[in-house]
């Protein structure tokens, strides 16, 4: 199988949707699998190397990373049988749909337009919004994967048909190792996790602060993940603007001491407009804690009530009040229990199994239409998970009945 990614997960930047990927190739590597990923190279990157059995091939981005990737695939065309794009990110998407002849799968963790509005001015995300439109076009005869139910809705309205269209979920971390605590941080605190971007909207949980910080002064918001300078100099004036400089703290943590951060946090936030899963929530679940979610957060990933509360993405006010009311709850200790319980419905190895039925059914399906004949209905299941999404009859997530 070849992998055409935007980056592996060593890169520097990496981010979620890179965790999604490594973890789910890993496994079919352990499967028997053969796979490369190409991928954008890095300074000081290797042009090849091989991490948990992935064959790792990178070569240089920018806007001619799609021609690239075309050489690239003229040379090792007869090696794949399937090729997987990744759709959407930072140096995609990649049009493999125009040459790649073999079973194609698409994986679009989201369509991109609600990023690209909160990340970009209106004058340039405008016209980037249309990648969606022709990416949509140009898959709507091959195989999309997506991370949850939220983002087959949405890939659906740009034409791909719902039968096409498979949901394999993430999962947090099986072993996250050990808890370091942080001297310098003491309960009670809210935390984010995530790269410094705009589209993150971090400003919305300082903001919501303001009243949090009115009635709790020694409550603080924890601000931890990728750095990025300039974005993190823009919440800082934001912060301080705010008269909140001594509440917000921004913080790079080692996995020991974000594993404390999650397990100590009074819940974690996440205030962006668009989440294609959420790794952080069930991340943040499995060590027990609820999660307050925009309404861009999948509603299969954060169930309000269940694993954390939901509000609309961009209501301040209403984000606050959800703030405050973890933090007067004397039941929080209660939702725990509840929390780390639904995130054992996710694991790697399960959705791993998920991923390799789609490869089979795809494989079948593009058979079918070699030979110009109507495409088999995927009515299969695995784990709970349906496989090709449909509008009226909605995969669920994966039961914590099913198979490990």
């Amino acid at each position: 199988m070849l992998v055409i990614a935007s980056r592996d997960i060593s890169h520097p930047e990496w981010a979620g949707g890179d965790v999604y990927l490594h973890q789910l190739t890993s496994r079919l590597s352990e499967m028997g699998h053969e796979i490369i990923i190409l991928c954008n190279n890095y300074s000081g990157g290797d042009s090849f190397s091989s991490i948990d059995g992935i064959r790792i091939y990178r070569i240089r981005g920018g806007l001619l990373r799609p021609i690239r990737n075309v050489l690239v695939y003229s040379r090792l065309r007869k090696w794949p049988e399937i090729v997987v794009e990744e759709v959407e990110g930072p140096a995609g998407p990649f049009f493999s749909a125009l040459y790649v002849k073999k079973p194609l799968i698409g994986l679009w963790h989201q369509p991109a337009r609600k990023i690209l509005f909160a990340q970009y001015p209106m004058f340039l995300a405008t016209p980037l919004t249309a990648l969606d439109v022709v990416y949509g076009r140009l898959l709507r005869h091959r195989a999309v994967v997506v991370p949850s139910l939220a983002s087959a809705r949405e890939v659906e309205k740009l034409g791909i048909p719902a039968s096409r269209i498979f949901v394999v979920p993430g999962a947090p971390n099986s072993n996250p190792g050990a808890l370091n605590a942080i001297s310098s941080l003491k309960p009670p605190f809210f935390l984010t996790l995530g790269k410094y971007r705009a589209y993150k909207c971090f400003d919305h949980a300082i903001l919501a602060m303001k009243t949090v910080v009115k009635k709790h002064p020694e409550c603080n918001l924890v601000i931890a993940g990728g750095r990025n300078f300039s974005e993190e100099r823009t919440l800082r004036r934001l912060s301080e603007n705010s008269g909140l400089q001594s509440n917000v703290r921004f913080l790079s943590l080692s996995n020991p001491e974000k594993n404390w951060a999650l397990a100590n946090c009074i819940a974690l936030l996440v205030p962006s407009p668009i989440e294609g899963f959420s790794l952080a929530s069930v991340e943040a679940n499995s060590f027990g804690a609820p999660v307050i979610a925009s309404s861009g957060v999948p509603d299969d990933v954060v169930v309000d009530g269940i694993n954390g509360l939901r509000y609309e993405f961009g209501n301040i006010q209403e984000l606050s009040m959800l703030m405050l009311r973890f933090l007067e709850n004397p039941d929080r200790e209660s939702w725990s229990p509840r929390c780390a319980k639904f995130s054992r419905q996710f694991t790697w190895e399960k959705s791993a199994k998920i991923l390799q039925q789609v490869l089979e059914s795809v494989a079948v399906i593009q058979s079918e239409l070699n030979r110009n004949t109507q495409s088999p209905k995927p009515s299969q299941s695995i784990d709970g998970v349906s496989l090709g999404f449909s509008p009226t009859t909605e995969p669920t997530v994966p039961s914590q009945n099913g198979k490990k």
